[in-house]
């Protein structure tokens, strides 16, 4: 507890500082309790629990004499674990520490030890509009993971709506040591544009991991696809592909889903997807939800999934769920 007590007091303080110091900041501190519900199926008894504890600092250093120049940075702790532990012990993870080198015309430079996934956001994004199932690694049938480590990554300025983003990987200190680097490398090109009464998004992307790491040897390929289309009404809906090659497991498979979200009158959404697997691995899911939004920031939902096959123990999911929570964001003022 100790020690989550001394993250809070350094995210406090370095918000303070840099708000006395640095004029040209606009430091804020953020974040997000998820607080569900759930029943799972596969025996396990209704119980409450943290889906995301976050928080963190984040702003963008504006430079006085290089004013083509800004600094983005952001600093998140995920504390989720540490909340579920029911023995007291701290299990707190950094989510993002990162540092954007952003110019006006000629793209941004990422410099990222840890951080939210660029890739995962921007393919699997499209299908990725749930509470409790997450369209990623922890979900069960994608194998996108939501976060990566030792990033450095370029983002090409916007060009008749296409973006462009190659990055390098370093997948953490038991790699150091091996003769690949890096050892992953991704790219992905996306498009945004207006289209009749709303706008259209789409992207491909390609990650290749080094044999090196994988222990095998042939590269392990992800070949990712995502679509979504958005009315000004704020009813989407969304397409993702995954397509595995060389999987370490030695299986090879593709994962499709597709996902929707409908406003409906009186605050109330409606969320329904599903997603499939064929190939070495098969198996589907079936997921809905109803939120219900008091305010920009808090919302209430209830959401059912269903899983033809129990998933891994690494998924936070193993199979059949009902649950109900409740979810706040917020965020100082600036």
């Amino acid at each position: 507890m100790k020690k989550l007590i001394r993250i809070l007091v350094m995210l406090v303080l370095t918000g303070l500082v840099t708000s006395a110091l640095a004029e040209e900041s606009d430091p804020r501190v953020f974040g997000r309790i998820n607080a569900t519900y759930m029943d799972e199926t596969d025996g396990n008894d209704w119980h409450s629990y943290a889906k995301e504890v976050s928080f963190g600092v984040k702003g963008v250093y504006k430079l006085k004499d290089i004013g083509w120049l800004s600094i983005p940075y952001k600093l998140e702790m995920e504390i989720t674990n540490a909340v579920n532990e029911t023995n007291g012990s701290d299990e707190i993870e950094v989510k993002s520490a990162s540092i954007w080198l952003k110019t006006k015309n000629y793209g941004k430079l990422v410099i990222d030890p840890r951080g939210v996934s660029g890739y995962q956001r921007h393919l699997y994004g499209p299908v990725d509009i749930f509470e409790i199932y997450e369209a990623n690694f922890k979900g069960g049938l994608f194998d996108q993971r939501d976060a990566g480590s030792g990033v450095m990554a370029y983002g090409s300025p916007r060009i008749l709506g296409f973006n462009f983003f190659p990055a390098k990987l370093n997948l953490g200190e038991n790699n150091n040591d091996n003769s690949a680097d890096p050892d992953a490398w991704c790219v992905r090109v996306i498009y945004n544009n207006k289209l009749g009464p709303g706008k259209f998004f789409a992207g491909i992307g390609y990650l290749s991991v080094a044999e090196e790491v994988t222990g095998k040897d042939e590269e392990y390929t992800r070949k990712s696809a995502g679509m979504k289309y958005t009315l000004n009404a704020g009813h989407q809906i969304g397409g993702t592909l995954e397509i595995i090659n060389n999987h370490p497991s030695g299986k090879e498979w593709e994962t499709y889903g597709i996902a929707g979200r409908v406003k409906l009158p009186a605050n109330f959404d409606l969320g329904i997807g599903y997603y499939f697997q064929e190939g070495d691995k098969e198996n589907y899911a079936t997921i809905g939800n109803l939120r219900y939004h008091l305010n920009k920031q808090v919302y209430c939902y209830g959401e059912y999934g269903h899983f033809d096959k129990i998933l891994p123990k690494s998924a936070d999911i193993l199979g059949t769920y009902v649950a109900f929570g409740i979810r706040v964001n917020f965020f100082s003022k600036k």
